[in-house]
């Protein structure tokens, strides 16, 4: 779709110039350029006032030669509406086997869909012949695309397509079976807006009718929009040029998010809470888990949660999920000071700012240092928890070669760092105090403010117990 102006008292027809190239950065040198002219009166135009002119929109438009061009609809696309159907909780599947290598690619299917077992109440049944009814086939193909979100129809089966090359992407497989399950990817809610800006500009228009349809989600529910999901398209969906971005993220760490977007190996916490309340909310009739959490459907008593904060905080722990994390809470103050602690694994660090004022401002000086692997992955990542509301997904700090240092601000007044390595032992380093500045910078320091104080244990078990947190 294309805006344009006239000025309505003196032209009768519209001149258009089209240019196309095949090559983006070159676009400028050589283009492909055609001429046609259109007449104003056949198109929808409204007055603008600030141009003192006529607003007009164009939909897709045929060159039909010798300067003349024809405008083949209007601009305003039909959208389709689909609801989308649950399953069934046991759900069969079979494996074609077209595949190049069959072993690998069945071993990397039946990996997931135990993990989805593992966490949900659905169970898979492996069939050894195509499946005609309700199921699931996996498909060697030259597309790599799941053929419908959700279920087909009561008595109808469907496919997941996948090339060779997807076949071996463990992602891949994942957030095709979600979307075959019913997980909406986030960028077809219709209040993607809010969260994202699609740059329809730059996507093959071939390919972007889905982006107008309506979504209808099992029980008509959905849960925030999480730009860690496991089905969330990548930053470059439906370009013509790889380095050129059609989807970014409306966030305040922008450049942060665009690197864990289409990357995150695993499902997250909200998809798989989100499959929960789909297909196992009536196992556990009652729900008393508190804040993000839900029910585990494998033991109605136990409650998932996002983080378990109820059992750090009641335990009084002093040594967090790993023996080498040391003391979980950590004042910010006025002052600069520095967390450095070797061996990491899994940890969480807390950080609260002093008499409950202020924001935490948080710097990682050596970033890139923490990773040995560069995959994004649950496994491999610092969780940042900055937003006040904790039922808001967080953001994934991955490895990126461009990142070296990376600074951060609290939306309250504390922050969560969730250091998780579950591959090897890196270490935690970061630089934290408070401030007061929504836009303060690391720069904003004198040359002696820079210079860091170690952290004291001892002084921030003393301001726990003085906030009332300790035995």
């Amino acid at each position: 779709m294309f805006n344009t102006s006239v000025k309505h008292e003196i032209q009768s027809k519209l001149n258009l110039y089209f240019y196309h190239c095949c090559d983006f950065k070159n676009c400028g040198r050589s283009p492909y350029k055609a001429k046609c002219l259109l007449h104003v009166p056949s198109l929808k135009c409204t007055w603008y006032q600030p141009i003192v002119g006529l607003k007009c929109e164009l939909g897709e438009i045929q060159l039909l030669g010798k300067g003349n061009c024809k405008l083949l609809n209007s601009t305003k696309k039909k959208h389709k509406e689909y609801k989308i159907n649950k399953w069934n909780v046991n759900i069969s599947y079979f494996i074609f086997s077209n595949f190049t290598k069959i072993n690998e690619t069945t071993k990397n299917i039946q990996t997931v869909l135990t993990e989805v077992q593992n966490n949900t109440c659905i169970k898979f049944f492996k069939k050894n012949e195509t499946i005609n009814q309700n199921g699931i086939n996996f498909l060697k193909s030259n597309k790599c695309e799941s053929e419908v979100i959700g279920m087909k129809s009561e008595n109808e089966s469907q496919y997941i397509y996948l090339t060779d090359e997807c076949s071996y992407s463990m992602r891949k497989i994942r957030s095709l079976l979600y979307e075959t399950l019913g997980l909406l990817p986030p960028v077809l809610r219709k209040d993607r807006n809010k969260y994202v800006t699609l740059k329809f500009l730059y996507m093959n228009q071939s390919k972007v009718t889905p982006l107008y349809d309506y979504y209808k989600p099992i029980n008509n529910s959905l849960g925030p929009y999480d730009l860690g999901s496991i089905t969330h398209y990548i930053p470059t969906l439906f370009t013509f040029d790889k380095h050129v971005k059609t989807i970014e993220p409306n966030e305040r760490y922008k450049m942060y998010y665009e690197n864990m977007i289409g990357r995150i190996e695993e499902p997250s916490f909200f998809d798989y809470r989100t499959i929960n309340k789909y297909y196992c909310s009536d196992i556990c009739k009652k729900n008393e888990c508190e804040d993000s959490g839900y029910n585990d459907p494998k033991n109605c008593s136990k409650c998932i949660e996002r983080i378990d904060f109820s059992y750090i905080f009641s335990n009084n722990i002093t040594d967090n999920l790993n023996s080498n994390c040391g003391y979980y809470l950590i004042y910010a103050g006025d002052h600069l000071k520095h967390f450095i602690q070797s061996r990491v694994t899994t940890c969480l660090y807390y950080i609260r700012t002093l008499y409950n004022t202020g924001k935490v401002y948080v710097r990682f000086p050596s970033f890139r240092g923490t990773f040995i692997k560069k995959e994004c992955s649950l496994k491999n990542s610092i969780e940042i928890i900055y937003k006040s509301n904790l039922d808001v997904p967080g953001l994934f700090l991955c490895y990126n070669d461009d990142f070296e240092t990376i600074e951060l601000i609290s939306d309250s007044i504390f922050m969560t760092i969730i250091y998780r390595f579950e591959w090897y032992e890196t270490y935690a380093y970061f630089e934290y105090k408070r401030t007061f500045d929504n836009d303060f910078k690391y720069e904003k320091l004198s040359k002696l403010e820079k210079i860091p104080l170690l952290r004291n244990e001892t002084d921030d078990k003393i301001n726990d117990c003085r906030a009332g947190k300790c035995a």
